[in-house]
């Protein structure tokens, strides 16, 4: 079947045949990712289908209470054939899908793609890609029209992932239908106060540490100040026991430094394999064109890559040099 972009009716009306759905998000799960699978997952089953969420390890820590419904971290893979349709949520290529080990998502199978990001590949066999604030947003709209009123489990981990992608409202990206969305979910007694206390007032002492450790000897100005390049030692994360899994947010620490208008975070996820997160002030000097460049992608102010056998040093050349091309 040719691959093809649909718009939320037919996904509605795809999931609205599916009794067995099986619902995927992308590796190293963020708020949205998780709170847009989950809720998913917990409205689907609320329609009176069988949904069953999967993921390739425990959520991070600032969003486990969240997540009441079950989740499985295993599947084998003539288990997809039980499934009516594959849910995968927030990915915007197949390399980021986060699936159980030898388990391999393509437009083979009935896989329904819901994502935000605008460099979604529509590797999908439906793709559902559209414009917004945050998966979730999309997702609660696809949920509002199976099951009428959310439940509160779901309108909770929605909520999650609309906070959590927009900064608690800080964002660019924070827009109307976003706060009208966030609105209609505390109605719902989602909790709200729970989600901001987890995600942006608890910090554990080693955190904290580990932050003033970074801004006092991690921390690259460069460009007159207006590009920050942070890199973290992986002794530095062995020290504090950081699981930077559950850093969500890290980069905006520097972010908010005066003059600065682009971040870009190193750090070795795995052996050889380096992360990059970077993210913008200034709209008019995106990010989206240097994580691209790498081979990552995302959002225009707020991207990512993966680089394998990645040299921080050369990388962090690399991206001075692209930052000093945008500013010609």
């Amino acid at each position: 079947m040719k691959n093809s972009r649909i718009d939320i009716d037919r996904a509605v009306e795809l999931l609205r045949d599916a009794r067995h759905i099986a619902v995927f998000t992308h590796e190293n799960p963020d708020g949205d990712a998780i709170g847009s699978a989950a809720g998913m997952t917990a409205a689907l089953n609320a329609s009176g289908r069988k949904a069953e969420l999967f993921l390739t390890a425990i959520p991070p820590e600032s969003y486990r209470r969240f997540v009441g419904v079950a989740y499985r971290t295993e599947l084998a893979p003539e288990e997809l054939i039980g499934f009516d349709l594959i849910l995968q949520l927030d990915t915007a290529t197949e390399k980021r899908i986060a699936a159980p080990y030898g388990v391999k998502l393509d437009d083979t199978l009935p896989l329904l793609a819901v994502d935000h990001h605008p460099d979604n590949t529509e590797y999908g066999r439906w793709n559902l890609v559209a414009e917004s604030a945050a998966t979730s947003v999309i997702a609660l709209e696809i949920a509002e029209k199976l099951v009428g009123t959310i439940p509160v489990e779901a309108a909770t981990l929605f909520l999650l992932g609309i906070v959590t992608d927009s900064g608690g409202f800080r964002f660019d990206n924070t827009d109307p239908a976003c706060l009208r969305a966030a609105a209609g979910l505390i109605e719902l007694n989602a909790d709200y106060r729970g989600i901001v206390d987890a995600v942006f007032f608890t910090r554990s002492l080693d955190r904290l540490k580990f932050e003033a450790e970074l801004l006092s000897d991690c921390l690259d100005l460069r460009c007159g100040g207006k590009l920050a390049i942070v890199t973290i030692p992986p002794a530095l994360i062995a020290k504090y026991h950081i699981d930077m899994s559950s850093t969500e947010g890290l980069v905006d620490v520097f972010r908010s430094i005066k003059g600065v208008e682009t971040v870009a975070m190193l750090y070795y996820r795995n052996v050889g394999l380096l992360k990059v997160s970077l993210r913008a002030r200034n709209p008019l000097r995106p990010v989206g064109p240097i994580a691209r460049s790498f081979g990552g992608g995302g959002h225009e102010m707020a991207a990512g890559c993966l680089i394998e056998n990645g040299d921080p040093i050369a990388v962090a050349k690399n991206i001075t040099d692209l930052f000093e091309g945008n500013h010609k």
